[in-house]
């Protein structure tokens, strides 16, 4: 943090409590939660930790909460349970936000046991609510910790950010037939997949081999639930399956959408994938159309001139592919 910005927030701090006559508390507390809102973690910490303690302020419900955000977004899981530990010592009240900015700040330094630890004590003291349970199962996800994550699953009642933490834990763990089961499984307990949950399942399940499973969720998702994630994985299910024609069509349907969206449309892994099943077809002008358009999103690498000469060479086209290097 660099002085010009400490004393940018300073100045609006006085600034507000100038026009609005605001105790220092309130005053801290919003300028606090607006630096949060700009990804001024450091700045919301200081005022709240240092620059409040130093007029003889302690912090409230409201500001302890703030303040637990600003250590989850800057991943200091130490400070975060300093201060939870300190709330609790001065017996002010916790809740769910509360808890769940803790849990979040030691999952995300993965300190998943931590997080663990503090959903026992929260069970112990109060009913856990959806948004401390979410950010422990988010906490095991990053832990690869699936097993818990299901273990959790079972316990409490989740929603849809519930379900998809899960998946993304079985994910992460190349356990694509646990994540389909999961997946089916939520509609029976009257949680809607959302493009998250489709996206995450068809991406496990091409990643695993499974290719004909991918496609075969993406043919029944609705069009709410797809988006360029899906038709990214849709194209390299198709060109591990070796439907090259279908492949490079996704290929060219998602390169649109990307552009359209303002996104560019810069995939390198996702255009090998079709260059090599149109490499392994000996489709080598479908491998130099595909190459262009790569080029021109300037996704091209060495992967993709290597796999492009090699399509070329099986038609004896190399010298084309050359002249496109």
């Amino acid at each position: 943090m660099t002085l010009a910005r400490s004393r940018k927030w300073q100045a609006a701090l006085s600034a507000l409590r100038r026009r609005t006559g605001l105790s220092p508390k309130i005053a801290f507390t919003a300028v606090a939660s607006a630096s949060l809102r700009v990804s001024e973690w450091q700045i919301a910490l200081d005022l709240l930790t240092r620059d409040l303690a130093l007029k003889g302020v302690s912090l409230d419900q409201r500001s302890y909460c703030t303040a637990l955000t600003a250590c989850e977004r800057g991943l200091q899981w130490r400070k975060a349970l300093l201060l939870f530990e300190e709330m609790r010592r001065q017996a002010i009240q916790s809740n769910d936000f509360i808890c769940s900015a803790a849990i979040s700040a030691c999952g995300k330094s993965t300190k998943w046991p931590t997080s663990l630890r503090l959903l026992r004590e929260l069970t112990e003291a109060l009913e856990p609510c959806k948004f401390s349970i979410n950010a422990v199962i988010h906490a095991l996800a990053r832990g690869r910790e699936w097993q818990r994550s299901l273990h959790l699953l079972e316990l409490f009642k989740g929603d849809v950010v519930t379900f998809n933490a899960a998946l993304a834990a079985l994910s992460g763990s190349a356990l694509w037939s646990h994540a389909l089961a999961i997946f089916e499984e939520m509609p029976i307990r009257r949680c809607d997949p959302d493009v998250v949950s489709v996206n995450t399942v068809a991406s496990a399940c091409e990643r695993g081999s499974a290719w004909r499973r991918a496609l075969a969720m993406l043919r029944d998702a609705s069009e709410s639930q797809v988006d360029l994630v899906a038709l990214g994985v849709e194209a390299a299910a198709h060109g591990r399956a070796q439907h090259w024609a279908v492949a490079v069509a996704v290929l060219a349907k998602t390169q649109a959408m990307q552009l359209q969206r303002g996104r560019g449309a810069n995939n390198s892994f996702l255009g090998n994938i079709v260059l090599s099943a149109c490499d392994k077809a000996a489709e080598w002008e479908a491998a130099l159309a595909v190459l262009e358009s790569m080029k021109v999103s300037k996704a091209a690498d060495l992967v993709s001139f290597n796999t492009c000469i090699s399509a070329s060479a099986t038609a004896a086209r190399w010298h084309i592919a050359l002249a496109e290097c």
